[in-house]
């Protein structure tokens, strides 16, 4: 299983890649932060798609909706965020 201290540096790669990506583009007329989210999303689902059966996956897509309320935005993870603490 993957240590949280790789989990960590993972995320911590991509979310710096990510916000590379808004600040080059900050003066474009796209909100890049929506374009961002958008091609993540796209690319984990895929991911999920193709390693999970098609079961699990429609039941994780169900699950996700579900939950939908619990997300919270990403101004309140960085506000709660601790420097021990990875959020997701």
């Amino acid at each position: 299983m993957l240590s949280d201290d790789k989990f960590k540096d993972v995320y911590n790669s991509l979310m710096s890649t990510a916000n590379s990506l808004i600040e080059e583009y900050e003066d474009e007329e796209e909100n890049m932060h929506l374009v961002v989210a958008g091609v993540l999303t796209t690319m984990g689902l895929s991911m999920y798609k193709s390693v999970m059966s098609e079961k699990d996956f429609e039941q994780m897509m169900n699950l996700m909706v579900s939950m939908k309320e619990d997300i919270k935005s990403y101004q309140q993870m960085a506000d709660e965020q601790t420097d021990t603490e990875t959020f997701h």
